[in-house]
């Protein structure tokens, strides 16, 4: 009988080291899916941070082509002023009538 519980005591053993290394596997892969996540992070952020800068890029050319329409409108207006023609105004400044008469 005491063989027999002995037997039973190192085939739990046994089976208590099988779980153990299931168990560490399973930790092994769970931390492999948790480096993987983070990489996806990093790319994610990345990506972020390059539309971004693209948000920025787009927002001062923005500001530049409404800073020239400003520039234009005031040329348009003083020409205008001078008795100039919307033809005469687009022929100067090279730009279609339809944008001078627009402004």
């Amino acid at each position: 009988e005491i063989e027999q519980k002995s037997q039973e005591i190192e085939q739990k053993s046994q089976e208590i080291e099988q779980k153990s290394q299931e168990i560490e596997q399973k930790s092994q892969e769970i931390e492999q899916k948790s480096q993987e996540i983070e990489q996806k992070s990093q790319e994610i952020e990345q990506k972020n941070k390059a539309i971004e800068q693209k948000d920025k890029t787009i927002e001062q050319k923005d500001k530049e082509i409404e800073q020239q329409r400003n520039i234009l409108r005031t040329m348009v207006k003083n020409l205008s002023s001078r008795g100039m023609s919307v033809k005469e105004i687009a022929a100067i400044l090279a730009v279609p009538e339809d944008v001078i008469s627009s402004l």
